[in-house]
């Protein structure tokens, strides 16, 4: 027989048989759990991050809507002929500045509502706001200053998810030349 097969010599001591033992399977997996759980722990931080950036992106499209749909009623105001303007809260045609105005977030309203911009709807997890000034006045020339503001709404049953969510809010402004 050749050395290391067989039966071990007389006097040598028996080797250890290859494998684990509880202790080092149980360290392995007390390991394996402290990982797991911080990867866990980047998933749920990350899905708020997601949430924040959905509002913020949400904002921007209805600030955005809300801007080039005054822009829209500016250019109906100035045709000639005079073609109907829906009830909106501006007059037109501008005189002077609009001060701030929040949007009714009734869906049934007859300019912002379903029926002609649909920005409003009921129980929104946002506040619309809109302001109107004179560009000549802030050294822009000739050019109406609309400035949108959407905020995410502080009541309400249906509000956005996300991280520092009230510091969400976007202003979107758009100049329309007069």
């Amino acid at each position: 027989m050749h050395p290391g097969q067989g039966k071990p010599a007389a006097g040598r001591p028996k080797t250890k048989a290859a494998g684990m033992t509880l202790v080092e399977i149980l360290i392995a997996l007390a390991i394996l759990l402290v990982v797991t759980v911080g990867i866990l722990q980047l998933f749920s931080l990350s899905y708020l991050v997601n949430m924040g950036s959905l509002a913020r992106t949400d904002l921007q499209y209805r600030a955005e809507r809300v801007a080039e749909s005054i822009r829209y009623l500016y250019a109906l105001s100035r045709r000639d002929p005079p073609v109907f303007i829906p009830e909106c809260g501006i007059t037109f045609p501008l005189t002077g500045a609009v001060s701030k105005t929040d949007i009714p977030n009734d869906p049934t309203h007859a300019c912002w509502g379903r029926t002609r911009f649909n920005v409003a709807q009921a129980d929104a997890p946002f506040v619309l706001s809109y302001e109107i000034t004179d560009g000549e006045a802030a050294g822009a020339g000739r050019v109406w200053i609309v400035t949108v503001t959407a905020r995410p709404a502080t009541t309400g049953s249906v509000r956005y998810l996300g991280m520092a969510i009230t510091a969400k809010g976007v202003r979107y402004v758009a100049q329309i030349p007069k």
